[in-house]
């Protein structure tokens, strides 16, 4: 088993159907939805984890590009250098994903990488340049 992101770009006549769905009918193949803005009959964008066997994984990602969704494999992580996160909370506000919390009683923020959608704005907020981009 492998998981993978994916981003997803649907055009106009695609917008409209139904086909991450059959990736997991037909392929087997976890998804979860990270991030989608969808406007029926003008575009799509999706950020997309999906799981499965890696041959499942290429046999869908083929569905994908057939159907004329583009998916570009997001390489790209986020890691936080705890030697520089000092706890601000600087980050809280900016993530829309909602990946860091502050812990009840301890003050101390967590970071939750599997729900990190790499969108970068925690880069932005930190000042002590905790977080860090992965290629």
């Amino acid at each position: 088993m492998i998981a993978r992101r994916f981003i997803l770009h649907f055009p106009a006549a695609v917008a409209d159907r139904p086909v991450v769905s059959r990736l997991a009918g037909e392929f087997k193949l976890d998804f979860n939805i990270l991030r989608a803005t969808i406007d029926p009959g003008n575009y799509g964008i999706m950020l997309l984890e999906l799981t499965g066997a890696k041959e499942a994984m290429e046999r869908g990602l083929e569905f994908l590009r057939q159907a004329g969704v583009s998916a570009s494999q997001l390489d790209q992580q986020i890691h936080r250098d705890e030697r520089r996160c000092v706890d601000c909370g600087a980050c809280l506000g900016f993530c829309p994903a909602r990946c860091f919390a502050a812990e009840a009683g301890s003050g101390r923020i967590a970071f939750d990488n599997g729900r990190c959608t790499a969108c970068g704005q925690c880069l932005k907020a930190c000042p002590r340049r905790a977080m860090e981009l992965l290629l």
